[in-house]
């Protein structure tokens, strides 16, 4: 695949994206402009690909967790205040200080639950299957099989790994960073793996839209 026809429209390209950006293409292809441009171009539409399935995993998990926090505290746990001291201090500023900026944003209407839990952040999700939250979530018994009930050999660490991992890519992705050295097959297998074992209609709705395996075969 050719993209530009003269050395100008490249060298004008590798100015926009900048050299140092482009530098790491042309370290994968030896110094070959030509493959590094068509390898930054897969890079982008591998990246899109996985977009797919962590935008599933993420609605799919804060909307699992949220739901097992609703059956232990309520269904206003947000606002509850045996949930609020059950948080580190550091999740709990987080959750406070984003139900007062929609509280703002919302001219001091307080924000519904639901545009809470689609407004925290992955971080704060894949905070709660930290150790420090396998007391009071009970990850070591029923909370784990109320949340991934599809998979039984899952644990904590398991679950808490495959996420960080999906919300490290995600920020990747997000900042427009190479995906080339980074383990994206083993995270796009894992994500559908917890996909899955939280929903199995949802993991069957990754594999009818999601093309990251076939974009990963034509890597060139």
């Amino acid at each position: 695949m050719r993209v530009f026809h003269s050395d100008a429209e490249l060298r004008a390209f590798e100015v926009s994206i900048s050299p140092a950006r482009f530098s790491t293409y042309l370290m994968q292809t030896r110094g070959d402009q030509d493959k590094a441009v068509e390898l930054y171009f897969w890079d982008i539409r591998l990246a899109g690909e996985l977009v797919f399935s962590l935008h599933v995993f993420e609605v799919c998990l804060r909307n699992r967790l949220s739901g097992y926090l609703a059956s232990l505290y309520g269904a206003s746990w947000p606002f509850n205040q045996t949930a609020l001291r059950q948080l580190t201090a550091d999740d709990r500023r987080r959750l406070l200080k984003l139900v007062s900026d929609l509280q703002t944003a919302y001219r001091g209407i307080s924000p519904s639950v639901d545009q809470i839990v689609s407004s925290l952040s992955l971080g704060f999700w894949v905070s709660l299957l930290t150790r420090s939250y396998s007391v009071p979530l009970q990850w070591h018994g029923p909370g784990l099989r109320a949340c991934f009930p599809r998979d039984p050999v899952l644990n904590r660490a398991d679950v808490y790994s495959i996420c960080n991992r999906a919300r490290i890519l995600r920020n990747r992705i997000a900042h427009h960073e190479p995906l080339l050295r980074t383990d994206y097959a083993g995270v796009r297998r894992d994500v559908g793996r917890l996909v899955d074992a939280m929903c199995q209609s949802s993991g069957m709705f990754i594999g009818a839209g999601c093309r990251a395996e076939a974009q990963m075969r034509q890597r060139p």
